[in-house]
C-alpha cells in the first residue's frame, strides 16, 4: 500500500522526511487514545527517521519552511514550519507527562520507558513559551533532574493528602514512612534505570527529597518520645526502616555512578539510636523485673508433674523458655538500632531468670545427710581411759519437721521430673543462645552500614575482633556458668534419688533389718524385690 501511495507524494507535495513526521504524529496520537504501546514504539522509528535524515536540498528546504501553521501557547500565537509544531506539540505532551511520571507511569513502567525515548527522539523542551528544542546532553540532563524534581514532589503531596484523609488507626508517620518508601523504591526499580544516561544523580535528588520531607515531620515527635509506647515503637521503626532504605539506594547509586563531585555525598540520617536507646533499654530493665517476678510465680505454682506423656519435663521451665523467646523476639523485632548495652541487658534476663529458677530447683530438694543414719555402734571406737565396749542398738537422727514436709514433696517421680527439666534447660539454652546469636548477627551489618554512612572513615581490623571479642565473651559468661549450673544441680538431684531410695524409702524394708536376727535373715535376696 505504501509502494502505491508513494507514485501520489509528488502530487500531494510529500516527501520521505515530511511522510515519516506526520506517520509518527499520527500514531502518537493513536497512543494517547487507546494507551497500546506498540503504537508509540512505531512513532519513536519514524522520529528517529526524521532527525537522522540528510539536509534537504535549498529547494526543498524551502518548501519545508514554507509549510507553516499557527501555534497557540500562553495566550499568544506563533508561526512555525510544520516539523517544528508536530515536534513541538508532541514535546509538550511528554513534558507534562514526564513532570508528574510517578502518576502518569506508576503503575505502567514500560510507557515510561518509551515515552521516554520518544523525548529522546524528538527533544527535549527547554522552556514553556518557546519553541525551541535542544538535543544537547546537558540540557537534557538538567532537564531530568527538573523531572524529578516535580515528580517526587508531586509524589509526596499525593501521599500526604492520603494520609490525612486515611482513617486507620495506625500513627500517621508511620503511613507516612511506608508510603515513602514505596514511592523511592519505584523510582529506584523504574525510573533511575532510564534516568540514568542523562542524569546519574537523579536517584540522590529524589531520595533528599524524600528524606527532608520525613525528617521534618519527625523531629518534633522525636522530641517527645520519652517512653517505649505504642506509638513511638511504631515510628521509630518505620523512620529506622525508611532511614536506613534511603540511605542503600543513595549509596548504591552513588558508588555505581561514581559520583565525585556530588555536593552533598552523604546524608543527614535521622537520630534515632540517640532517641531510641535509653528508651529501649529502659524497656529491657522493665521486662527484666516482670519476668523475674513471673518466673518466681511459676515456681511456686509448679507441682512437678510431667507436661505430658512424651514431655516429661515440668511445665513451669517451659513457660519460662517460652517468656524469653518472646522477650528476645520482641527486641529484635522492633527493627530499632541497637547497642552492645542493649545485648548485654538481654543476656543479663537470660542469666538472672535461668539462674534464679535452677536456685529455686536447688533450695527445694534437702541435703543427703539428712537422710543418713547414725553409724552403727561397731565402727564408733574411740579410746577411752576405762576402755569399755558396750552393744548398743542402731541409733536413729530425728528429722526436722521442714525437712520431713520437703521430703514429702520430693518423691522419686518427682525428682526425676525435676532431672528432667535441667536435661531441657541444657538443650534449649543451646538454641536459645543461637537464636540470639543470629538475631544479633543480623541486626549488627545494619549498624555498621549506618555508621559508615554518616561517617565515611575506615574501621580498623582490631576494632572490629574487640567487639565481636566482647560479644563472644558476654554470650560465654551467660550461658557457661548456666550450663555448669544446671549441670551440678542434677547431680545433686542424683545423689539425692540413691540416698532417698535406700536410706528413707526403703529403711523399714531394708535399713531397719540391719543386724538384726541371724545372719541368714539378712541375706540380700530377701530385700532385692523392694529394690
Amino acid at each position: 500500500m505504501l509502494s502505491l501511495i508513494k507514485v501520489t507524494w509528488s502530487t500531494l507535495g510529500i516527501t520521505h522526511k515530511l511522510h515519516n513526521a506526520l506517520y509518527g504524529w499520527v500514531l502518537v496520537q493513536q497512543f494517547v487514545h487507546t494507551d497500546e504501546g506498540t503504537l508509540l514504539e512505531h512513532a519513536v522509528l519514524q522520529f528517529k527517521r526524521v532527525v537522522s535524515a540528510e539536509e534537504d536540498d535549498y529547494n526543498e528546504g524551502l518548501y519545508m519552511k514554507s509549510i507553516t501553521c499557527l501555534k497557540e501557547m500562553n495566550g499568544s500565537q506563533t508561526k512555525q514550519n510544520l516539523l517544528q509544531s508536530i515536534f513541538l506539540s508532541i514535546g509538550t505532551w511528554c513534558d507534562n507527562k514526564l513532570h508528574d511520571y510517578h502518576l502518569h507511569f506508576g503503575e505502567k513502567p514500560a510507557h515510561f520507558r518509551k515515552v521516554m525515548a520518544l523525548a529522546s527522539a524528538i527533544g527535549f523542551l527547554t522552556s514553556n513559551d518557546c519553541a525551541e528544542i535542544k538535543l544537547t546532553v546537558d540540557t537534557s540532563g538538567q532537564k531530568i533532574k527538573n523531572y524529578v524534581e516535580r515528580s517526587v514532589e508531586a509524589a509526596i503531596g499525593r501521599v500526604a493528602n492520603t494520609i490525612l484523609e486515611s482513617k486507620e488507626k495506625i500513627h500517621p508517620l508511620v503511613l507516612l514512612a511506608n508510603q515513602l518508601r514505596l514511592v523511592a523504591e519505584k523510582e529506584f526499580n523504574i525510573f533511575f534505570p532510564v534516568f540514568r544516561q542523562w542524569s546519574p544523580v537523579s536517584i540522590m535528588i529524589s531520595v533528599q527529597k524524600l528524606h527532608q520531607f520525613y525528617g521534618e515531620r519527625l523531629i518534633s515527635f522525636l522530641k517527645g518520645a520519652s517512653s517505649l509506647s505504642e506509638d513511638t515503637r511504631s515510628v521509630l521503626s518505620a523512620a529506622y526502616v525508611l532511614d536506613h532504605e534511603l540511605g542503600r539506594l543513595y549509596t548504591s547509586a552513588l558508588e555505581e555512578q561514581k559520583v565525585k563531585h556530588f555536593p552533598r555525598p552523604y546524608l543527614d540520617h535521622y537520630q534515632i539510636e540517640k532517641v531510641s536507646g535509653p528508651i529501649i533499654l529502659d524497656w529491657v530493665i522493665g521486662q527484666h523485673a516482670h519476668i523475674l517476678e513471673w518466673t518466681r510465680r511459676a515456681l511456686e505454682l509448679e507441682d512437678w508433674e510431667p507436661l505430658s506423656f512424651h514431655q516429661r519435663q515440668a511445665a513451669s521451665i517451659v513457660e519460662v523458655f517460652r517468656i524469653l523467646e518472646e522477650t528476645v523476639d520482641q527486641l529484635f523485632g522492633m527493627n530499632l538500632p541497637l547497642e552492645i548495652t542493649h545485648l548485654q541487658a538481654l543476656l543479663s534476663i537470660v542469666f538472672h531468670t535461668l539462674d534464679g529458677y535452677l536456685q529455686r530447683v536447688l533450695n527445694q530438694l534437702v541435703e543427703t545427710n539428712h537422710l543418713y543414719p547414725s553409724a552403727p555402734p561397731l565402727t564408733r571406737y574411740t579410746e577411752t581411759i576405762i576402755p569399755l565396749i558396750k552393744k548398743r542398738l542402731n541409733e536413729y537422727k530425728i528429722i526436722d519437721d521442714n525437712v520431713l514436709d520437703r521430703l514429702k514433696e520430693l518423691t522419686i517421680p518427682k525428682l526425676c521430673i525435676r532431672l528432667n527439666t535441667l536435661q531441657y534447660i541444657q538443650k534449649q539454652i543451646g538454641q536459645l543462645e543461637d537464636g540470639i546469636r543470629n538475631s544479633w548477627a543480623v541486626v549488627r551489618p545494619s549498624l555498621d552500614q549506618t555508621m559508615a554512612e554518616k561517617e565515611p572513615v575506615e574501621i580498623l581490623e582490631s576494632d572490629s575482633l574487640t567487639h565481636h571479642e566482647a560479644v563472644d565473651e558476654l554470650f560465654g559468661t551467660t550461658f557457661s556458668i548456666i550450663r555448669d549450673t544446671a549441670k551440678d544441680i542434677g547431680q545433686k538431684i542424683c545423689d539425692l534419688i540413691g540416698t532417698r531410695v535406700v536410706f528413707w524409702d526403703l529403711r523399714d524394708e531394708f535399713l531397719y533389718h540391719l543386724y538384726r536376727g541371724n545372719v541368714e535373715s539378712t541375706r540380700l535376696e530377701n530385700f532385692l524385690p523392694d529394690f
